[in-house]
């Protein structure tokens, strides 16, 4: 603004204009204010008074850029007129100028120490710097000027607690308060103060405060919602972070910890839908597209999260929770080469992260580098001795490399840490039904159910579950829950809630229903998908033996226990070739199943086996052969792949009718075999699952079965040369026993 020649005016003149201004200032008529102002300051250009107060209104009606250059021209015009300082630094600050701004509060400081509101702006500016130690001492200088200026131990409390000193932060909140014991602002920064001192129920209390005294004080909601998150009260929490939102739409934190709050609630769906309104305010924010990431992992959204994960890295290479994020979403998509990659460059950069030892050494689990894993998992344990997701990691790799007894051990230090992880009680119960404790086995279990999608959780909830009470003239809707082996392995508790009097309506996967249309004891079978019919209670298929109490020595085992249907029998029969012997197999199961790579066998393992017994008549019972397998099996004359002619399990069921052996790695196929009474050989892996128990060449579960186990993790050519021998000629004979 250039300086203009002053003139003379009466005195008397230049005060009625600036009266009449401040009259329109206070009145809130800003616009004719700052033309009152304006007319002053063409009469005398060099008031200090004149100009600083155009620069106030200017900056009060947004315009910064003129208040600016109002307030440089009255420092340079009256440079030892603190108030213009003061006012320049205001506005500088108000622009986050902090070094400028503090700059100037220092200079209408040396002007005039005792000007308490510059003191106190000043402080503020330091606390936005960092530099909390000269703003305590600003603060406290203050005091000595003005005792009881709340705005001042509004400041210090802040400026204390940056420091660690949270008592003083507690002390300076708490004379706030009491100098305004209704201004909300103190009292949610009294609840800042003891909520960083660990006194979380005295802070819920000031925040509630504040919330009564100003219920839109958005930040308090904010703060409210974040303390109830951190006590486990995330449904609270869900609830005063949209309270803040309804305050101020426009704050990515508070979107961010209403994602938190959903996510802790397992309400993944709105905890994404808040984790992308952030990043749409701020799309830079690092921990929302982290969280969002760790959604999407637990929707088993794999390939979405490792893109989230990437995006955060990219953001910020040093974040080590993205990056641990990103090597437990690889893990999940079966990108273990990567997975490993990203851990271990992770536990290099940052070797005191225990949660990335953690997954460290899930993924080598997974790659059955056994003994790499568990050095990981004890390095996490070493760092945080009570890590309840590492201690669980380690239980499934001591499992793994057959240690079942130093795994329960693990499970259960894991709960001791955690004992709301569900995940660590179920793995504890698969590894004590393996060990062959069936009691404590089936309790726990149980706790699968617990990790199921809520969706499938709350689709019974309209019945009680059946637990052992008396079924005569009730009724009980039994539901399948995990693989079609599970299933086709537990509907033979069917006919014995039939034999306590219940009407037994069972539910069974889609591509089960043909074969289990009779099933003996049920009232009626229909396919998942279908609306179930009311009943007094339900059950999951894999809970009826703890129901029922069963035992290794109770166990219903009588076979068979399923029939083939007369329409598959009739289409069936005479269908095969005149063999002998003729012998059915499967090396593949589920090929999403997580253990996939562990229980299935490379088809071409299998052309020892062919070879070996050239007069054996063997038949592919595989559905879902890839094309190299099928070319696979086209090399070798006594080998007839079966698929095109496997419609249904009841057509899989005929076929086996006819055949003398199944030969089957752990899936569906050698479940029906069993349930059907034929012979079935199973080939398990080192690590079995727990149905198959250990070191046993039977099945209690299956007496027409034997079991061929690896005795080396990996090497399925012990299983199959036994396999071998046991159809030479003189074996063979002894099929059926």
């Amino acid at each position: 603004m250039p300086t203009a020649v002053p003139r003379k005016i009466s005195p008397s003149v230049l005060k009625a204009k600036l009266e009449r201004g401040l009259a329109l200032h206070r009145a809130g008529r800003l616009e004719e204010a700052e033309a009152a102002y304006a007319e002053a300051v063409r009469l005398q250009p060099n008031s200090p008074e004149a100009l600083r107060l155009h620069g106030v209104v200017l900056g009060a009606l947004g315009r910064l850029t003129e208040a600016l250059a109002t307030f440089a021209v009255a420092v340079r015009v009256h440079p030892n007129f603190p108030e213009a300082h003061y006012n320049l630094a205001n506005l500088l600050q108000a622009q986050h100028r902090l070094p400028e701004a503090i700059a100037a509060y220092e200079a209408a400081l040396r002007l005039r120490p005792g000007l308490v509101e510059a003191r106190c702006n000043l402080g503020n500016a330091l606390v936005s710097s960092g530099r909390w130690a000269e703003a305590v001492t600003h603060y406290r200088a203050a005091l000595r000027h003005r005792p009881k200026f709340a705005p001042v131990f509004k400041g210090l409390s802040t400026a204390c607690r940056q420091l660690g000193q949270h008592e003083a932060a507690i002390a300076a909140a708490e004379t706030a308060v009491i100098l305004g014991p209704q201004d909300g602002e103190a009292h949610n920064l009294l609840g800042i103060a003891r909520r960083a001192a660990g006194h979380n129920e005295a802070a819920l209390a000031a925040y509630r405060r504040a919330i009564a005294l100003t219920p839109r004080l958005a930040s308090a909601h904010y703060n409210l919602g974040l303390i109830l998150t951190g006590t486990g009260r995330a449904a609270e929490a869900v609830e005063s972070f949209r309270a803040a939102l309804a305050a101020e739409p426009f704050q990515p934190d508070a979107w961010l910890g209403l994602g938190v709050a959903l996510q802790q609630l397992g309400r993944l769906d709105e905890a994404r839908l808040a984790y992308g309104r952030c990043l749409s305010q701020n799309p830079l924010e690092t921990k929302a597209r982290t969280n969002l990431g760790g959604v999407f992992l637990a929707e088993k959204r794999h390939d979405e999260a490792v893109g989230q994960y990437r995006l955060a890295v990219q953001q910020d290479p040093r974040a080590a929770e993205a990056r641990n994020g990103l090597g437990a979403a690889l893990l999940g998509a079966r990108r273990w080469d990567e997975a490993t990659a990203v851990l271990r460059e992770l536990t290099a950069a940052a070797p005191g992260y225990a949660d990335a030892w953690s997954n460290l050494g899930l993924v080598l689990g997974r790659q059955n580098a056994l003994a790499e894993a568990e050095d990981a998992l004890r390095r996490a344990l070493a760092l945080t001795p009570q890590h309840a997701d590492a201690l669980t990691n380690l239980g499934g790799v001591l499992l793994a490399a057959g240690r079942p007894a130093e795994a329960i051990v693990a499970y259960t230090d894991a709960l001791q840490a955690n004992p709301a992880l569900d995940a660590a009680r179920f793995n504890l119960g698969a590894a004590q039904l393996l060990a062959g404790d069936l009691a404590a086995g089936w309790a726990n279990y149980d706790f699968r159910l617990a990790l199921r999608p809520a969706a499938e959780r709350e689709r019974w909830a309209d019945r009680p579950r059946w637990q052992g009470e008396p079924l005569a003239g009730h009724s009980i809707v039994v539901h399948a829950e995990q693989g079609l082996g599970d299933t086709l392995q537990f509907v033979r508790y069917v006919p014995l809630l039939a034999a306590r009097g219940a009407v037994v309506h069972v539910e069974v996967q889609p591509a089960l229903r043909p074969l289990l249309a009779d099933l003996p004891g049920a009232a009626s079978v229909f396919a998942a998908g279908t609306p179930p019919p009311s009943t007094d209670f339900h059950c999951p298929l894999l809970s009826l033996p703890r129901a029922c109490e069963t035992t290794l020595a109770t166990i219903p085992a009588a076979v068979p226990y399923l029939g083939v249907p007369a329409a598959a029998s009739a289409a069936w029969r005479g269908r095969l070739p005149a063999a002998a012997p003729r012998v059915g197999f499967v090396w593949c199961g589920n090929r999403r199943h997580d253990n996939d790579h562990n229980r299935s066998i490379a088809l071409a393992t299998f052309r020892t086996l062919f070879a070996a017994q050239p007069d054996t008549a063997f038949f592919s019972l595989q559905k879902d052969a890839t094309p190299e397998e099928s070319a696979v099996l086209a090399e070798h004359a006594n080998v007839t792949d079966l698929a095109s002619q496997l419609q249904t399990f009841a057509d899989t069921a005929a076929a086996m009718a006819q055949l003398d052996l199944v030969v089957a790695v752990d899936t569906s196929v050698a479940h029906l075999a069993g349930a059907l009474g034929r012979p079935v050989w199973v080939l398990l892996p080192f690590a079995p699952d727990w149905r198959w128990q250990l070191g046993r060449g039977d099945s209690p579960w299956y007496p027409t079965a034997k079991l061929f186990r690896q005795t080396v993790t990996g090497d399925w050519s012990g299983p199959l040369a036994a396999v071998a021998e046991a159809l030479q000629p003189s074996a063979a004979m002894a099929l059926g026993e």
